[in-house]
């Protein structure tokens, strides 16, 4: 099967930047699986040039289910983005363990075995791109997000082992920070900002600082992140169009037998 542009797999593509992503990147004649939790979404039911594709990250069948679906129907995956961004609040010892596992689980785990399972069609297309979103930066000190500061550490930490043990291979797993932003700047808000501004109480500034705060530090709009999610996606699919003109064929072994991995634009399979 012949597939346009570049075959993209966005996960979690039921929230606003995730779906807004997909219907830019399907816009521009890209291939996009926009994966989903069971049911349906409504946002997803009548996107057009978007394949809904069930997805949970915290089922090994779900991931291999969607994976294989992927690779039998367009022969390779050439970027994955993980749009996986729930925040958990509170102060430590008032989030329950119970929740904080199941938190762990889906954002840390869910993301690990999203990532194993893609990455052997990765290597074996000899390379590809996995670009883990997320709105946490560990290098500055937040309280009452320790939970998910701590997962978005851990998922750095994990990734630049990976990255060490795909050397050689051109597949690339990269984690970029979006959320908050400097406005005067407008450049993406990631450890630049003195980590005091980030820390702030804000019951106990004055009025000025409280303006003074309110107008560099904001939040992005849903529009604004699609944007610089869309933005680094495009930075990466220099590379990818690069290896795939070089074009070759391989077989992998996937759940339910071999898949022909075809990479190039004179795909034969």
């Amino acid at each position: 099967m012949k597939t346009s542009g570049v075959v993209v797999l966005v996960v979690d593509a039921v929230s606003g930047s995730g779906r807004l992503v997909c219907e830019k990147l399907a816009a521009a004649g890209h291939t996009v699986f926009g994966g989903y939790e069971q049911p349906v979404p409504e946002c997803l039911k009548y996107a057009t040039g978007i394949t809904r594709l069930p997805l949970d990250v915290s089922c090994d069948n779900s991931v291999a289910d969607a994976i294989t679906h992927i690779t039998k129907t367009s022969q390779r995956i050439d970027i994955v983005v993980n749009n996986l961004r729930a925040p958990i609040f509170g102060a430590i010892e008032a989030v329950h363990i119970g929740i904080a596992e199941q938190y762990i689980n889906k954002m840390l785990i869910g993301t690990a075995r999203l990532q194993n399972a893609v990455l052997s069609v990765m290597r074996a297309q000899g390379y590809g791109r996995i670009i883990n979103f997320n709105s946490s930066n560990p290098n500055i000190d937040s309280s009452f997000s320790g939970w998910q500061t701590a997962v978005v550490a851990a998922l750095g930490k994990m990734n630049q082992s990976v990255n060490a043990e795909l050397s050689g291979t051109g597949v690339v797993i990269s984690d970029k920070k979006i959320g908050l932003f400097n406005k005067q700047s407008t450049r993406p808000y990631i450890s630049e900002i003195d980590h005091k501004i980030a820390c702030v109480d804000m019951d106990n500034v004055s009025a000025f600082n409280r303006k003074i705060l309110s107008e560099t530090v904001a939040a992005p709009s849903v529009d604004e992140e699609a944007d610089m999610m869309y933005d680094t996606i495009m930075r990466d699919m220099t590379h990818v169009a690069e290896r795939r003109m070089q074009g070759n064929c391989r077989h992998i072994k996937m759940p339910g037998g071999a898949i022909c991995v075809c990479v190039g634009e004179n795909d034969a399979c």
